[in-house]
């Protein structure tokens, strides 16, 4: 067996371990994946962070009433996980992006609406959400949004 971070892996046999460490949050931030042709030898990466500085802004003309999301880039992400909240509902995703950016359909319905956004490394990785976005107001009035 092999110890790294305080997980034991077996050599050339399908079996992992994660043993009990002094501090829980290195143990929450590791994952161990076995790939199909390793033998059986572990791998150890961190769990993506979640991506910051997401802002959202009316996209112009405002009578669009299109929105556009932007965020800073993970490192090693492949693509981002767009979620919105309609008027404080519940978040849900809405659309994947493979760049740092995505701009709404225009036309979208008169309410409040809030983003976080989710990176993924591969299919596997998923970081947690980011902070919310400030909620823009869409109305059917001008200014249209805000």
């Amino acid at each position: 067996m092999k110890r790294l971070f305080g997980i034991a892996f077996g050599v050339g046999i399908w079996s992992a371990a994660i043993l009990a460490v002094a501090d829980p949050a290195y143990a929450s931030n590791w994952v161990v994946r076995l790939a199909a042709a390793s033998q059986g030898e572990a791998h150890s990466q961190a769990v993506p962070v979640a991506p910051s500085g997401v802002t959202s802004t009316c996209q112009t003309p405002a009578s669009a009433k299109q929105l556009k999301v932007t965020w800073s880039a993970v490192t090693h992400a492949t693509s981002y996980q767009v979620w919105q909240s309609h008027n404080s509902g519940a978040y849900s995703s809405v659309a994947t992006a493979t760049t740092t950016s995505w701009t709404s359909a225009s036309g979208l319905a008169t309410g409040t609406y809030s983003y976080e956004i989710k990176a993924l490394i591969g299919t596997n990785w998923v970081s947690v959400l980011s902070s919310p976005t400030t909620s823009r107001t869409i109305s059917s009035n001008s200014p249209y949004c805000a």
